[in-house]
């Protein structure tokens, strides 16, 4: 892989995407990009808090 490469991981903050967005992380150089999409309007509150766990994760496991 180059240093120039850029990986696009659709994150939900579930089981697969946190596994793929783990494995980019660690296992390459290239620089990852996660970006989280709300399939399932539900109200505000609801989804801001679905964005503060997808942060958290996101943010652990690149500090890990």
């Amino acid at each position: 892989m180059r240093m120039s490469d850029k990986i696009l991981i659709p994150f939900s903050g579930g089981v697969n995407s946190t596994y793929s967005l783990y494995r980019w992380l660690t296992e390459s150089d290239a620089e990852v990009i996660a970006r989280h999409g709300i399939d399932d309007f539900q109200d505000d509150d609801h989804n801001a808090q679905e964005l503060e766990r997808v942060e958290n994760i996101t943010n652990f496991l690149k500090k890990e």
